[in-house]
């Protein structure tokens, strides 16, 4: 299977989820969704995520290096610009590697659209 048909399944699976967690008004995945709007203004979660999926693109083990970058990309920009660590919790740091994994996502979607 191509990866633009893996890229599109996630896409279309994901889209599902949010609009029968939104009709359905399920309560975790409609906080997740506000806690992650509010967090869309956050423009170093932005540039981390534009940087590291340049960066390592060409790298064999890509998603899990993302995934390694966006927690940390998230504990930092948690110690850096708000309270200590010890105040924030798990689930704002998850929250907020998730919109980091969601941006790097988009970017390598649009990266296997305009591919030649």
């Amino acid at each position: 299977m191509s990866r633009k048909k893996i890229y599109s399944m996630i896409l279309f699976a994901a889209f599902i989820l949010v609009v029968v967690g939104l009709l359905f008004n399920v309560k975790p995945i409609a906080i997740t969704l506000g806690v992650m709007g509010a967090m869309m203004e956050e423009w170093p979660i932005w540039v981390a995520s534009v940087l590291c999926a340049f960066i390592f693109s060409q790298y064999k083990y890509y998603w899990p290096i993302m995934v390694i970058c966006g927690f940390c990309a998230s504990i930092i920009y948690q110690i850096y610009f708000f309270t200590p660590l010890v105040h924030a919790g798990f689930y704002t740091i998850s929250v907020r590697a998730l919109l980091f994994l969601c941006i790097v996502f988009v970017i390598d979607c649009l990266r296997l659209v305009f591919k030649r």
